[in-house]
C-alpha cells in the first residue's frame, strides 16, 4: 500500500511540474510577443515634409502620408495643439505632438486647401483658439477660429497685398496688431475696428512684439532693416548702426526672443545675439557652410535656453551650450527646412518642416 501511495504521488508531482512548465513557457512567449508588437518601429516615411524625433533629434522619421509646404509651426503655451501654416496648402493641426496631423476644415469657406498662411498669433484667453493671416482668393486676410470655423475680421483693399504679421498684447488679448505692406495697424477691440498706427517707407516683413513687456516691437523691413519700437508703434528707431561692425548688417531677415529676454537676429552672413534688448550685439559663430546659407529656420527650447536648432537648406545644427559647439545632421535631398518646433511638454519632441 505504501509504494502505490508513493507511486501515486510521484505521479501528480510529475503532472504538476508540467503543467507548470507549460504555462511558464506560455507566459513567456506571450510576452515576448507583446513586447515585439510594442516596440515596432513607426513607419518612416521618407518623402515627408515633415520630421519628427522624440528623442531629443537623435533619430528622425518622416510622419506618414505629409505633404504640405511647410511656412509655421506654433505650439500652443500647453503643448496639446501644434498649428501649421503652409505655403498654399491650407492650416492644419496636429493634438498627438506631430505624430498625425489633420486640415482643419472651415465650415465658412473661407480658408481652404489651397490658401497660404503667414502668421499665428495665439491668444493667452479664449475664444478664439487663433488669429490667423491667410492668404486667400488673392487678397490677405485676418481670420479667429473657433469651434464653428474661420470668421474674417479684416481684409486687405488692395489685391495680391498680405498681412505679413500678426502679434497680440501681452496684456490685452483684444489689442491685435499687424503688417501689411508698409502699414502698422492696431484694433482694441479682437478685431471690430482698425486703426493705421504708423507707415513706413518700406515694406515690412517681419513683426515681433515683446512677450513680456507690453507696446515693445521689432520690425523687419524688405530692405533687412531693424527697427524698434517701445510705444506701441507710434515712434520707431532704426538700429542697424548697433551692428554695423558685422558682416551682413543689412541683410536682417528674423528676430526672436527666449524666455529670458535674449535677442537672437539672423543675417543673410549668420546669427547674433543681445543680452541688453538690442543695445550692443555679438556674433554667434556657425559651422554652417557659407555656400549653405542663409538661416532658413531658428528655434530655442522652451525649457533649456542653452539648447539652440538652426537650420540652413537641408541641414539642422543643434547646440546644447548657447551657440558654443555645434551638431550638424544633413537630411539630404533639394528640400529647405522653413519651420522648428519643440513640444513644451518635452524638449524630446522636435519638428522640423519643408517646403515641397
Amino acid at each position: 500500500m505504501n509504494q502505490r501511495i508513493k507511486t501515486i504521488i510521484l505521479i501528480s508531482i510529475a503532472i504538476v511540474s508540467a503543467i507548470i512548465v507549460f504555462l511558464a513557457a506560455f507566459l513567456f512567449f506571450s510576452r515576448n510577443s507583446e513586447e515585439e508588437i510594442i516596440k515596432e518601429p513607426i513607419a518612416h516615411d521618407p518623402d515627408s515634409t515633415v520630421f519628427l524625433s522624440e528623442n531629443g533629434g537623435m533619430e528622425w522619421r518622416g510622419v506618414e502620408d505629409i505633404r504640405f509646404s511647410v511656412e509655421k509651426f506654433m505650439f500652443t503655451s500647453d503643448g496639446r495643439v501644434l498649428y501649421t501654416g503652409t505655403n498654399g496648402d491650407g492650416f492644419w493641426q496636429s493634438e498627438n505632438g506631430g505624430r498625425a496631423f489633420s486640415l482643419v476644415e472651415d465650415k465658412n469657406t473661407i480658408v481652404d486647401a489651397h490658401s497660404s498662411i503667414f502668421d499665428i498669433a495665439l491668444p493667452a484667453s479664449r475664444p478664439p483658439e487663433a488669429y490667423v493671416a491667410v492668404f486667400t482668393d488673392d487678397k490677405g486676410r485676418i481670420v479667429t477660429l473657433q469651434d464653428e470655423g474661420f470668421t474674417e475680421i479684416y481684409f486687405s483693399p488692395l489685391n495680391r497685398t498680405a498681412v505679413s504679421a500678426l502679434a497680440l498684447d501681452p496684456a490685452d488679448d483684444s489689442r491685435l496688431f499687424f503688417i501689411s505692406d508698409v502699414g502698422f495697424f492696431e484694433s482694441r477691440d479682437a478685431g471690430s475696428t482698425w486703426r493705421v498706427v504708423h507707415r513706413f517707407t518700406r515694406p515690412v516683413e517681419y513683426l515681433l512684439a515683446h512677450p513680456r513687456r507690453t507696446g515693445v516691437f521689432w520690425a523687419i523691413t524688405s530692405r533687412g532693416e531693424l527697427f524698434h519700437s517701445t510705444d506701441y508703434g507710434v515712434t520707431w528707431e532704426n538700429i542697424n548702426s548697433r551692428f554695423r561692425q558685422f558682416r551682413g548688417a543689412n541683410s536682417i531677415k528674423n528676430i526672436f526672443i527666449d524666455k529670458t529676454d535674449r535677442l537672437y537676429m539672423i543675417s543673410e552672413e549668420g546669427l547674433f545675439t543681445s543680452v541688453d534688448a538690442g543695445v550692443t550685439w555679438e556674433e554667434i559663430p556657425l559651422i554652417v557652410p557659407p555656400d549653405s546659407l542663409p538661416i532658413t529656420a531658428f528655434a530655442v527650447d522652451p525649457n533649456d535656453v542653452r539648447r539652440i536648432y538652426v537650420a540652413a537648406e537641408a541641414q539642422l545644427y543643434t547646440s546644447t551650450d548657447g551657440g558654443d559647439s555645434w551638431q550638424g545632421r544633413d537630411f539630404g535631398g533639394r528640400r529647405t527646412i522653413k519651420a522648428i518646433a519643440i513640444d513644451p511638454r518635452d524638449s524630446n519632441r522636435i519638428l522640423i518642416g519643408f517646403d515641397r
